[in-house]
């Protein structure tokens, strides 16, 4: 132990992983768990604080190893809820050493890494992500007064979630949230306005269309924290695409959120680059090329659980076409290229974007 702290004070990391490592396999072979660790290092009664600090950060990077060697997951939090009696008290400590300029730095991230934690057991306690855009509103809140109680701007929704979560699963999260619907019975009251209690039901639907408007708020602020690290990290439209895994998806994309997560990120993208970057192109190419995805959209069409998601993006096809000036006339010709096509695909195709045209004029 005190050779380990020699070289955290001389700040060599390699020999600190390496006497780190040696150590916590002694502990595992010891079958020491983080908690009986935490104990044997008195971290609840040591009174300097730079070595308790040193302490709690030694048995925080304890656990990644256990967590790594067993089935069993432990957390910071946990343990340290245990050790001082509860959270508050734990929590207290590390805001006392956040004071002193020899541990502000490393008693923040592990403030930061508790508050975190808390963030994530309140999403679980509110549905997870199955019902993330019903709890959001609740969440922020939440946040809101762990940042507001602890002075900590590091805590936040986004960064909970990417501990527990990987990229694509939180943006999907966010997307859904985006396009939460609470207040049906708005619609419910117009169309059958009869025997409608208006008083309770019209206050209700106020209120619920004032929480639809909050979590579609909270949802884009999320979402463009998340699109402001994937702008800093370089990655393209491309990339993104990658990331949400949507090769494998095959003709499901069209009902995929990972999609809109796309669409949502090209015009993030266009918007923060001044680019021209085309979320149908990247789409049509999924497919095969414009002639290949024009004819998959014409049967996804016919099916009652994608006739929605294809009629929409056949008219982005369809005005991406008419940007780079294929007209009625000659969108067979410019289009159809390949001997793949039948002629009803091309007669339907083509009747279909004279209608667009017609329509869009």
């Amino acid at each position: 132990m005190k050779a380990l702290a020699s070289a955290k004070q001389a700040d060599d990391t390699a020999v600190v992983t390496k006497l780190e490592t040696e150590l916590f396999t002694r502990w595992m072979k010891d079958r020491q768990y983080p908690d009986n660790v935490c104990s044997t290092l008195k971290i609840r009664n040591e009174e300097d604080i730079v070595v308790r600090i040193g302490n709690i950060g030694l048995v925080d990077n304890y656990i990644t190893f256990f967590n790594g060697n067993v089935d069993q997951k432990e957390s910071l939090l946990k343990v340290l809820t245990k050790n001082f009696g509860d959270e508050k008290k734990a929590l207290s400590v590390l805001a006392a050493a956040r004071k002193n300029s020899l541990t502000t730095k490393r008693a923040t991230e592990l403030e930061t890494k508790l508050l975190l934690e808390m963030t994530r057991n309140q999403v679980a306690l509110t549905g997870g992500l199955d019902a993330f855009g019903d709890s959001l509103v609740k969440l922020d809140r939440y946040v809101a007064l762990l940042k507001s109680t602890y002075k900590n701007d590091d805590v936040s929704i986004l960064g909970a979630l990417l501990v527990k979560y990987d990229d694509a699963t939180v943006a999907k999260a966010f997307e859904n949230a985006k396009s939460v619907d609470k207040a049906k019975g708005i619609a419910s009251m117009i169309e059958n306005p009869i025997g409608f209690d208006r008083t309770r039901g019209i206050v209700g639907n106020i209120e619920n269309a004032k929480i639809v408007y909050r979590v579609k708020s909270i949802a884009r602020k999320l979402q463009n924290e998340q699109f402001q690290i994937w702008l800093k990290d370089g990655k393209s439209v491309d990339d993104v695409y990658t990331l949400l895994q949507l090769k494998g998806y095959g003709d499901t994309i069209v009902t995929s959120r990972a999609l809109d997560v796309l669409e949502s990120y090209t015009a993030f993208f266009n918007r923060e680059m001044g680019t021209k970057e085309s979320f149908i192109k990247i789409i049509s190419k999924h497919f095969g090329g414009d002639e290949e995805f024009a004819i998959k959209l014409l049967g996804l069409k016919g099916f009652e659980t994608t006739s929605e998601q294809a009629t929409n993006l056949q008219s982005k096809l369809f005005q991406q076409w008419k940007n780079e000036g294929v007209t009625a006339e000659n969108v067979v010709t410019k289009i159809f290229k390949s001997a793949g096509a039948t002629n009803d695909d091309k007669r339907r195709t083509a009747k279909e974007f004279k209608n667009f045209l017609e329509n869009s004029a």
